[in-house]
């Protein structure tokens, strides 16, 4: 495999990876002749694709293509753009929100945050880069696919279902999929996902900018557990604490029984899946009127030689890293250690503090200009970290 590292093994250690020992479920999944599933749930920097496509192309080219898994349904919000997909619809779908909590649209939200709302004078047309032998639709109403034309039926209790669909390889079914819409009343679809019934592979990933954990634990339980039965997955991992960190207030505790809480909850909702905490990021804040007090003023030496024409001490001034953000970090990795959860680095594996500012300076741009979101060269890049520590920890567990 590419890029792995030399392991400690007295840690279970493997880059920026800590207790690796706890992804049995994970590890096993790897010896079936079936997909290998990974869901990946967090705010925006999941829902950019590009930090989780990073991870989903890396891992498919070492273990195995099984498909590009699912995704929301519609056009959630405005630059939404997974990798490997083209979606159009005719007119705009309305979307219904689950964020913020305060304005929610209300009714079921599962794994996201999102319902695209199609009536029957409306085409959903989503273009995949493979053909692939498995189709699911999950909705507010039942849906059955033939061929470009769906059935629908009101389901008993108010959640997200979903249907399967399985095509014969050599059927003329290919990788565009035309949903339209139902005449008896109006289709509100949640997510909508595609694989191939072999080994390999399929990484989903569903995010909703300005989330947080909070968000993720009032989606509804049997909404999520509906689709989480249509391709069980054998990971899943938690990528938040950004915009925790971001919040003028924090609790320590709180956050670490919450924690516990959607542990607890996703082991009862995927009972053969691990969980893979992703710590928060480095992240900057523009200081406004904060003066003086400002962090992320110096620069590394290789940045300084890139910049000559500008006053070192101010580049980067005016930007300073949320006094929470450490906080937030330092719980999930507290409650990470305590309860033998396995946990990545993402704080250390992009550079430590002030790195989101420093990257943002580089030629090409690894984070944007806000010190908080990553480009598609910087998502990709830290990608490929994750999944090469993830892969080292592959290459150990078969050999021992």
């Amino acid at each position: 495999m590419a890029n792995s590292q030399t392991p400690n093994i007295n840690e279970n250690k493997f880059g920026d990876l800590y207790n690796s020992q706890n992804l049995n479920y994970f590890y096993k999944s790897l010896n079936n002749k079936k997909p290998i599933h990974i869901l990946w749930l967090g705010d925006s920097h999941t829902a950019s694709d590009f930090i989780s496509g990073g991870v989903r192309d890396a891992l498919q080219i070492e273990l195995g293509n099984a498909g590009r898994g699912f995704i929301d349904g519609g056009i959630p919000y405005k630059g939404f753009s997974p990798q490997h997909v083209q979606i159009t619809t005719e007119p705009e779908l309305k979307t219904l929100k689950s964020f913020p909590l305060s304005k929610s649209d209300g009714g079921p939200f599962g794994l996201g945050g999102y319902r695209a709302v199609q009536s029957d004078k409306e085409t959903y047309k989503i273009i995949f880069e493979h053909n692939y032998d498995n189709f699911a639709i999950c909705s507010r109403a039942l849906l059955m696919k033939d061929n470009v034309v769906l059935k629908a039926a009101k389901p008993e209790n108010d959640h997200i279902t979903c249907a399967k669909m399985q095509f014969n390889s050599r059927s003329s079914a290919g990788a565009d999929l035309v949903i339209n819409g139902s005449k008896k009343f109006d289709i509100e679809i949640a997510s909508i996902g595609v694989w191939n019934n072999h080994s390999g592979v399929v990484l989903s990933s569903f995010g909703v900018p300005g989330s947080t954990l909070k968000d993720l634990a009032a989606r509804d339980d049997i909404s999520i557990k509906n689709q989480i039965a249509v391709l069980p997955p054998s990971l899943i991992i938690l990528a938040y604490g950004t915009n925790e960190g971001f919040s003028d207030s924090f609790n320590a505790d709180e956050y670490k029984n919450l924690l516990a809480d959607q542990i607890k909850r996703f082991k009862a909702l995927a009972p053969h899946a691990d969980i893979l905490l992703m710590t928060a990021p480095d992240a900057n804040k523009a200081a406004l009127n904060r003066g003086e007090d400002v962090s992320c003023k110096a620069l590394p030496p290789e940045l300084v030689a890139k910049y000559p024409q500008i006053n070192h001490d101010e580049l980067g001034a005016g930007y300073y890293i949320p006094p929470n953000l450490a906080k937030v970090r330092n719980a999930q990795i507290e409650f990470a250690k305590s309860m033998n959860i396995a946990y990545w680095d993402w704080h250390n594996a992009m550079g430590g503090d002030c790195s989101a500012a420093n990257l943002s300076l580089l030629e090409n741009r690894e984070i944007a200009g806000d010190r908080v979101h990553f480009t598609k060269i910087g998502g990709t890049k830290i990608g490929q970290k994750l999944a090469d520590d993830i892969l080292s920890a592959i290459k150990y567990r078969l050999r021992h």
